[in-house]
């Protein structure tokens, strides 16, 4: 704890920190170019619309637009969208990078406060599977470039405290500020500054009275720590709001005295995974824990009981564990639970938040280990000549360390093995299940989808999101009732104006349209939707569609109850819209095939169409569903005739020229589809039905199907 010298710190080989930190870039190279994984989509990147704003590094540090006050780490974001985009793996590289950088760090760090073979406990920070998460999943990037800002600083306020250098604190604060800026994990370093100052600048004063000593050492440390106290306080309070934004107040939930009983599981947990980290899992299941039974405070008893055999052996042990027991203890604060935040709604602990806080327990590990050894082999009266055997060892654990951690990263290169994965060890993990359903149904896989939602909603009936994706599924199932029962669900459980609770009312409207009670989709678009669509929060491309949507919807209903006028005036109206929104058209033409008004919805994909030639099919199914069958035929042929080489544009023209009467050219235009379909792979149910229907084509014309 005292003070040392620089020209007594010996020099660093280059090899000590070199190892640990390419070992850190490698130990995750499985998972280099994996998919986009969960906030990656939605909170960080692809629906991030300031990644695409020119001025989003200033809306980041000035604004309150986006959910987190992480403005150093979106900045960092913002420049790699410049340059690939979505595509994942620059974010990767950078992850790797950091980590290597983080890893580095911590053995510069702990070479300078003299922790005996500091390279070895860098490798295992390096390769310990507790890591893997932070540096696998790009959303986590704020977590790595905070623990490299915030070990630099700790690195400038040493340097600062041998040398007494100004110019090292400034450059301190300004990365503790620059950590702050990327994520608060490091909000409880100033206590931990202010006690090492105050405590090693008694040992420059030995020579006064021990009251002088210990006034001006407390005097001269909060002197010293204040700039890092107020930066502290600035970003705790600027950040908190944030955290309690787009989730339901008391995330975990808890009454207070649960609350903190919960705290020493959490500390708990993360010691008992750094000893023995098997089974990880991206959502743990929660604990359930009273407060008010005393056996549930046994936990918490047993972090005090530590921190006090620990004191009481400092003699034998040295004060170091002491110190990296307190160390893990104060800077896990911020994750054991006292502040609300949203990952708390699916678990009260994950790996990515112990990061920056294992190096004390690895610290404290290996002290223990080898004074345990120490201990055992003076009692067998063993030589000490076994030290090199003992490093074999070390470095043995390292290595499979590694390897679980090989297997692990592995397990992020797409975001469908990972949900599965998490459902593998915690099955009533709703989040992945609503994950996987949402996979599904983009990929069209609605049956499975809708399955896998109703999973999710009898693990959390009251969490509106899945209802109301639960009800976007059977809306394109064509499931109306069911549709309509779960919108109603999702519109009960979210009473706050929404991008959910809009989504459901809209989207209620159409299935109340659909089961015949144009009256209750009005009062839907008229009370639930028209008054919030220009207030809520939503992007470009959501407002315009929703708007769209609700438009087409309200004509139809008004025509439903014969009310022409209106719904003259609508259509007049909706027009305008698309004409000023062109973003909105494609989701307009097909609420106005959804709502049965496939002439309206013929107009505007003829717009599309002149714009897009893949639009021609869309155009062609509307003339069809409106009964004008030889425009469709003809779209359907020009479709064709501009994608010789999809299959399915064939299929849909011969189709469509059966239904004409015109077996004779639509035999084949089958012919072709099924070609080109088993040359490309197209799947066997597929090609079945296209046989089928070319039979029958066939057969009008009195031949036999091969």
């Amino acid at each position: 704890m005292r003070p040392h010298e620089p020209h007594s710190l010996p020099l660093l080989p280059a090899w000590q920190w070199f190892a640990p930190t390419l070992a850190a870039i490698i130990v995750c190279l499985p998972a280099w170019n994996g998919e986009l994984i969960w906030d990656d989509h939605g909170l960080y990147l692809t629906a991030n619309p300031l990644m695409r704003a020119a001025d989003g590094p200033w809306r980041f540090w000035f604004t309150t637009e986006c959910v987190d006050y992480y403005p150093l780490t979106y900045t960092l974001l913002w420049l790699q969208w410049q340059v690939v985009g979505a595509a994942p793996w620059l974010y990767h590289a950078t992850n790797f990078l950091l980590h290597g950088i983080a890893t580095g760090l911590v053995v510069c760090l702990l070479h300078r406060l003299r922790v005996p073979r500091p390279w070895l406990v860098g490798l295992f920070f390096a390769v310990h599977p507790l890591q893997v998460e932070t540096v696998a999943w790009i959303s986590q990037q704020k977590t790595l470039l905070a623990t490299v800002c915030g070990y630099a600083a700790l690195i400038a306020f040493d340097r600062y405290r041998t040398t007494g250098r100004w110019p090292l604190l400034a450059g301190a604060a300004a990365l503790y500020a620059l950590s702050l800026a990327a994520k608060p994990v490091f909000i409880t370093l100033p206590p931990i500054l202010f006690v090492w100052t105050a405590l090693t600048a008694t040992g420059n004063h030995l020579s006064q009275s021990e009251n002088q000593l210990a006034s001006r050492s407390w005097s001269r440390a909060a002197a010293i720590t204040a700039p890092f106290f107020a930066i502290a306080l600035v970003f705790g309070l600027v950040g908190i709001p944030f955290q309690l934004k787009g989730f339901e107040p008391d995330a975990r939930g808890h009454d207070t005295v649960s609350r903190l009983a919960s705290l020493g599981w959490t500390a708990w947990f993360y010691v008992w995974k750094t000893w023995w980290p098997c089974e990880p899992c991206f959502v743990y299941p929660r604990w359930r824990i009273d407060g008010w039974n005393p056996l549930h405070w046994l936990p918490n008893a047993g972090v005090l009981a530590v921190a006090l055999l620990l004191a009481a052996w400092r003699g034998r042990l040295g004060i170091r564990p002491l110190v990296c027991w307190g160390l893990y203890v104060v800077t896990m604060l911020p994750a054991l639970g006292i502040v609300d935040v949203g990952f708390w709604q699916f678990s009260y602990v994950a790996d990515h938040y112990v990061y920056q806080s294992l190096p004390p327990l690895l610290v404290l590990a290996a002290d223990l280990v080898r004074d345990l050894v120490t201990f055992a082999r003076r009692q067998a009266s063993v030589s000490l000549a076994g030290k090199s055997a003992g490093l074999a060892v070390a470095v043995a654990a390292a290595a499979l360390l590694a390897a679980v951690s090989w297997q692990r990263a592995a397990v992020y290169r797409t975001e469908a093995s990972l949900w599965l994965d998490t459902l593998a060890k915690n099955s009533a993990a709703e989040i992945a299940w609503y994950q996987l359903a949402v996979a599904d149904a983009a990929a069209g896989r609605l049956a499975q989808a809708e399955e896998r939602y109703l999973r999710a909603a009898a693990l959390a009936p009251r969490v509106a999101r899945t209802w109301v994706r639960l009800g976007e599924t059977r809306r394109g199932l064509g499931k109306w009732a069911a549709a309509r029962e779960a919108y109603t669900q999702a519109l009960e459980l979210d009473e706050r104006p929404s991008r959910d609770r809009l989504t459901a009312a809209v989207g209620s409207a159409i299935a109340a349209l659909a089961t015949g009670d144009p009256a209750a989709a009005l009062d839907l678009l008229a009370g639930d939707v028209a008054p919030h669509l220009d207030t809520v929060s939503l992007t470009p491309a959501d407002r315009a569609s929703l708007t769209a949507r609700a438009a087409a919807y309200r004509r139809a209903a008004l025509l439903a109850q014969g009310d022409t006028g209106a719904a003259a005036a609508c259509d007049a109206s909706l027009a305008r819209y698309l004409q000023r929104n062109p973003i909105a058209r494609e989701q307009a033409a097909r609420a106005s095939d959804e709502a049965r008004q496939p002439t309206a919805a013929a107009v505007i994909w003829a717009t599309l169409a002149a714009e897009d030639p893949a639009f021609l099919a869309n155009l062609a199914a509307s003339l069809m569903a409106a009964g004008q069958t030889d425009a469709a035929v003809d779209a359907f042929l020009e479709a064709a005739r501009r994608f010789p080489d999809d299959p399915g544009m064939l299929a849909n023209a011969a189709r469509a020229l059966a239904l004409a009467g015109r077996e004779t050219e639509a035999v084949p235009l089958f012919e072709q589809a099924l070609e080109r379909g088993r040359a490309q792979g197209i799947d066997p149910t597929t090609l079945a039905r296209w046989a089928e229907e070319r039979a029958r084509a066939a057969a009008v014309l009195g031949k036999t199907a091969p």
